[in-house]
């Protein structure tokens, strides 16, 4: 499994999860260019990115996600209370819901999302598995 951080900080947070052959996004804090950018420098196939979910709805971890969504028509996955508090410009259509505790399969990946101690409406880590 590759990880990658495309950004970590008070501007910007966005994560790169794959398995070489599929991928995942973890946040979306950069714009659809940048992404793209930093996503070549490292030699990343945006491709292989099957999805995009959502911790929570700070700016610096939604700006980019109306942007790369759009753009690749990545499913996003939020909970319902994350998506009323961030206000997104989703096609209705491509937003899918997750819980608590309960697993997301993208493919050959596991997606276990948990609640965290954050000051944001309904915030959630997430545990990246690969089942080969």
């Amino acid at each position: 499994m590759y990880i990658a951080s495309l950004n970590s900080g008070s501007n910007a947070n966005y994560y790169y999860i794959g398995n070489g052959q599929e991928a995942l996004l973890i946040d979306a804090g950069l714009s659809c260019r940048e992404t793209e950018r930093r996503m070549k420098q490292l030699r990343l196939a945006m491709g292989q990115v099957k999805a995009l979910f959502v911790s929570h709805e700070h700016a610096d971890h939604i700006s980019g996600v109306p942007g790369i969504a759009k753009k690749y028509q990545l499913p996003v996955y939020i909970t319902a209370t994350t998506m009323r508090h961030a206000n997104l410009p989703l096609d209705a259509a491509m937003v899918r819901s997750f819980k608590h505790g309960k697993a997301v399969s993208v493919g050959a990946l596991s997606v276990l999302p948990f609640r965290k101690s954050h000051d944001a409406a309904d915030p959630h880590s997430f545990m990246v598995s690969w089942w080969r």
